[in-house]
């Protein structure tokens, strides 16, 4: 009982790499989670994991009195009117008789389907920690009204998730308020026309760690865009937007304390792009350390990478280092066309192909401060004096 490798009761939350750590035979405690599925029959105060329960309302209700969490196998969910419970977190991801699990959806495909025009999850007053992990968020009304997930007064974690964008007009793919957020591995699809904003926070304290912006073609694009608190930004891919006449900004700090490690930023056509905006903030230092900045331009333009929070405009880590509140180093600029396809390959998520200057050049991942990132958005482990920057290990 003391070894946790065999003690079936021993802790093990389903985790990014899918590993049974306490050899009971599924990612995660099979004794101390209730189970759902579409194909489930069983009540939720009756659910284990070979007799599932289609009921995930209830499943959350029946978890909270047990202290124990909610798994859910592949498939769809209509969560109208679901109220999540403090301290259930939702494990999603699985196959249907929950003995594998895959992080990335593609081989199980958890949806969690809004069909009204209200935020597909709404997590508020969550005070006790939660983690939602392995779905793909989705809302399907004609009415939908731009907030995809809607966050306030919490403390969560959101762990390799789908954000699915809609073809609306304006959208906020996560929307944050007063919380205490990290966001690990997940990707962020934007879908609008006119306003697509993959993360929106709003004095909150964020860590964001190996997750993949692509905010698609509308006309005015934010991949983060962050008013207050602290932010920690290290190991993501961003894709600001590609609009031909619009703005398209990798990230936009307002008055905030930031720290952006490792990170490679897009933006391409707009009219006016950035990978970073700093509208402004206090006496702290932003530090922009080991990132890759890529701008691509079209009828002849050309863009500033950074924008910074004194005005300036800057493309160097040179004329970075020149303005008081930025702290910078090792930073890498591109604004050649030519050069793009030498550095990313599009057709495969914007990973980064075998030779590129961003191949283990970036600051160690292991460093607490920069979000302790030890595996990359698939869950592959980032291996040793080989830190790639981005969201993916090669």
């Amino acid at each position: 009982p003391t070894d946790f490798k065999i003690n079936q009761l021993s802790p093990d939350l389903p985790d990014p790499q899918a590993i049974d750590s306490n050899c009971d035979g599924i990612d995660g405690n099979r004794y101390k989670a209730v189970f759902v599925s579409t194909a489930g029959t069983a009540p939720a105060t009756a659910t284990d994991i070979d007799d599932p329960t289609a009921d995930l309302k209830g499943a959350l209700i029946v978890a909270a009195g047990r202290g124990y969490h909610v798994y859910v196998s592949e498939g769809d969910y209509n969560v109208s009117g679901l109220d999540l419970v403090n301290g259930v977190s939702l494990y999603g991801g699985f196959a249907s008789g929950f003995l594998d699990r895959d992080i990335t959806g593609a081989v199980y495909r958890t949806q969690l389907i809004q069909d009204e025009a209200n935020p597909v999850l709404n997590v508020k007053n969550i005070k006790t920690p939660m983690t939602i992990a392995g779905f793909v968020f989705v809302n399907d009304s004609e009415s939908f009204k731009g907030v995809l997930v809607n966050v306030a007064d919490s403390v969560v974690m959101f762990e390799n998730n789908d954000f699915a964008g809609v073809d609306t007009d304006t959208e906020t793919l996560l929307l944050a308020s007063k919380t205490n957020l990290k966001l690990v591995g997940n990707r962020f699809n934007g879908r609008a026309k006119y306003n697509s904003t993959g993360v929106a926070l709003t004095d909150s304290d964020t860590i964001l760690t190996n997750n993949l912006f692509i905010m698609g073609g509308a006309e005015h694009t934010r991949g983060i865009e962050a008013d207050g608190g602290s932010l920690v930004v290290t190991n993501n891919t961003i894709d600001g937007g590609n609009h031909v006449t619009g703005s398209a900004y990798g990230a936009v700090f307002d008055n905030t304390v930031a720290r952006f490690v490792n990170n490679i930023v897009i933006t391409q056509s707009d009219h006016n792009q950035a990978s970073l905006y700093c509208a402004g903030h206090e006496n702290d230092t932003v530090e922009i350390t080991n990132n890759l900045f890529m701008r691509y331009s079209s009828n002849g333009y050309t863009f500033a990478a950074l924008i910074a929070c004194n005005g300036s405009q800057t493309t160097t880590s040179a004329e970075l280092d020149l303005i008081d509140t930025v702290s910078a180093d090792d930073n890498l600029f591109s604004s050649s066309l030519a050069e793009r396809d030498t550095i990313l390959d599009t057709d495969n998520l914007y990973q980064l192909v075998a030779g590129s200057v961003a191949i283990d050049t970036a600051r160690d991942a292991d460093d607490e401060n920069d979000g302790a990132v030890t595996f990359d958005i698939f869950g592959i482990n980032r291996t040793p004096d080989a830190y790639d920057m981005g969201a993916y290990e090669r």
